[in-house]
């Protein structure tokens, strides 16, 4: 009798185990689709054009040779050695985006970030911390995938020293995920640059490091007013990459940080940094006053984990 009430009492365990499994597969699926909803009412209303199918050579690669296709193609497309911005077919075509639409729903939009065939192609937002993003998309609707966003004590215009940019990484492949292949120099030469498209212009930045790192290292550094400072903080970069991309940038540039979770551990992070090729198409806005920290207040990666489809980031 006892082992049939405990019987009994498994197969209730595991019958509500399965119940909760089969409802938070549910609410991870509709809110995949409502991301999914508000990211393409995005792309509407900021009228996203379809980027040309073109490959960018990278302007230094220790490999040499042509650069590959994108992943997502299947005809070789040649690559495009570009000598300004205004030859860049991508840079072209996302100078026509607008994004007053947008930001009449929520002015806490800044652009559009892309990197032309890895599916990564989302708006840009910054809330008022770290937290504000991490799960809501551009709509400030409640979502586990959360939209990607610029930490909150960098300058809006992008005209920091060091910008960082943060993003999930999500099970599904959506988000930041597709940073996880930078971990090859084949998929870095036929993905090698970064762009965000405001309403002041578009930015074009090409990689220069990949590596895993913990969230208190001085990758995450903020407020380098100092050309030693900011010098050590590259050396510190291109020392950490698993790719030597042949690129080394100066204090005098300006270099963005994308970030996003591994998954080894919560405090693992994946970065992939790139550095701004030239000038931006428009007017350069005044030089914003250099930050007083020296690490992101309230940075997500602080966060607790997430549970769901997420591998957190």
């Amino acid at each position: 009798m006892k082992k049939k009430w405990l019987r009994r009492g498994l197969a209730a365990v595991l019958g509500v185990i399965f119940l909760v499994s089969v409802f938070m597969l549910g609410l991870q699926t509709w809110q995949n689709r409502l991301s999914d909803e508000a990211d393409a009412e995005a792309a509407e209303l900021v009228k996203l054009p379809e980027l040309p199918a073109v490959s960018l050579s990278p302007k230094a690669s220790p490999t040499g040779g042509e650069t590959p296709g994108t992943e997502e193609s299947q005809t070789p497309v040649e690559p495009v050695e570009l000598e300004s911005m205004g030859e860049d077919p991508y840079a072209q075509a996302l100078r026509e985006m607008d994004f007053t639409a947008l930001q009449e729903v929520n002015p806490d939009v800044v652009g559009w970030l892309v990197i032309p065939g890895t599916g990564i192609s989302y708006p840009l937002l910054q809330g008022a911390t770290n937290q504000t993003y991490l799960r809501h998309t551009w709509r400030g609707e409640y979502s586990t995938r959360g939209s990607v966003f610029i930490d909150s004590q960098c300058s809006r215009s992008l005209t920091d020293f060091h910008t960082i940019v943060y993003g999930h990484r999500m099970r599904n492949g959506t988000m930041f995920a597709p940073l996880a292949n930078y971990g090859s120099e084949s998929y870095r030469q036929a993905h090698p640059c970064v762009y965000i498209a405001t309403n002041s212009g578009t930015y074009r930045y090409e990689i220069f490091a990949v590596y895993e790192t913990s969230t208190g290292t001085s990758t995450y550094q903020l407020g380098m007013s100092s050309a030693a400072t900011r010098q050590s903080f590259l050396d510190d970069c291109r020392g950490r990459s698993v790719l030597d991309t042949g690129l080394a940038p100066t204090p005098e540039d300006r270099i963005l940080t994308l970030s996003t979770c591994t998954t080894a551990n919560d405090s693992t992070r994946l970065v992939v940094q790139a550095v701004l090729w030239g000038e931006r198409e428009e007017e350069e806005s005044p030089e914003a006053e250099p930050l007083e920290t020296v690490a992101p207040e309230n940075a997500p990666e602080e966060a607790e984990p997430l549970t769901t489809d997420a591998a957190g980031g």
